[in-house]
Formats: structure tokens, C-alpha cells, sequence
């Protein structure tokens, strides 16, 4: 997982994100999966993991055959999971992410401070101290990224790792 942070507050919001997205197994109702083995089973349209309330895990892909995925998962799971068809694969929002970081790297006037990927709600979050987040830079990064592929977060208080 990409991530890039410019102040402390970033570094707290980022964290939340990485805990989510780093971890090797999620668990479902009564064994884990192993992210290593539905990556290997799903390919290119691994999208990512996550978890229901009720426990249950959900893997998001993304391709149009939602169903044969399914199939593939139900032969190397434990348990059972919801396969949910998303539009980006993890592939592509770490390219989006790579582009966002750059900006960071290339553009030191801009004033958004953190990027990093939320599996849940299929998106890169992009981060800014002020609130609500700048127009001028939310432009610039909808230059390099589907404005559907991102969620802008600004102010410190308002950072979650949820959908928006």
C-alpha cells in the first residue's frame, strides 16, 4: 500500500487506512482468509478485503464476472465470503495513488498532505488540514485521477477511514 504524508495529522489519518489495509488475514464467521491466497485466486481484479458488521468478509473485485470469481473463491476458502464486483482493481487505485504522490513530490505549493487507499469504498483518499478541502488542489488531482476514483477529506477532526 502507497502512502504519503506531510504532517502528523496525516501521519494519525493514514494509519487508520493502513490498519485496515495491511493485514495478511480477515476473518469471517469462523476461520480467516488468507489475503495472500484470494490475491493469487482473484489476479488483476483483486480489488481488495473487507469486513461486514456481522462478520462476514466481503472481497471486492473488479471485473464484470462477479459470479466465476465467486466459483474460484468458494474452491480455496475456508469460509464463505461475499464477492462484491467493484469498478477499480487494487492495481489501479495504487496507480492513482502513485499519481496523487507525485503531485506531492512535484508540486510542494499544494495543500493537501496525505494519500492513501481505502479498499472500502473503492477510492484514494486525499487529505488536507484545511476545511473544507481547496478547490485549486482538488482540480489539480482530478487532472491525474478519475474524480470518481478519489475522496477529498478535509479538516483533522472530520478524518475517518470510512466511505463518504
Amino acid at each position: 500500500m502507497l502512502c504519503r504524508a506531510r504532517s502528523l495529522g496525516a501521519v494519525v489519518f493514514l494509519i487508520g487506512l493502513l490498519a485496515v489495509a495491511c493485514k495478511s488475514e480477515v476473518a469471517c464467521r469462523s476461520a480467516t482468509i488468507d489475503v495472500g491466497t484470494v490475491k493469487e485466486a482473484v489476479g488483476v481484479a483483486y480489488a481488495g478485503i473487507t469486513r461486514f458488521e456481522n462478520g462476514v468478509a466481503k472481497v471486492l473485485v473488479a471485473t464484470p464476472n462477479v459470479e466465476a470469481v465467486r466459483q474460484k473463491l468458494d474452491g480455496v476458502l475456508e469460509c464463505k465470503a461475499r464477492v462484491v464486483g467493484v469498478k477499480y482493481s487494487y492495481s489501479d487505485l495504487d496507480s492513482f495513488a502513485n499519481r496523487a504522490v507525485n503531485l506531492l513530490d512535484e508540486r510542494p505549493d499544494l495543500a493537501f498532505h496525505g494519500v492513501g487507499i481505502d479498499e472500502a469504498s473503492n477510492r484514494i483518499v486525499v487529505s488536507s488540514e484545511a476545511d473544507p478541502f481547496p478547490a485549486r488542489e482538488r482540480r489539480v488531482v482530478l487532472g491525474q485521477v478519475p474524480e470518481d476514483a478519489v475522496r477529498f477529506v478535509g479538516g483533522e477532526a472530520r478524518q475517518t477511514t470510512g466511505p463518504r
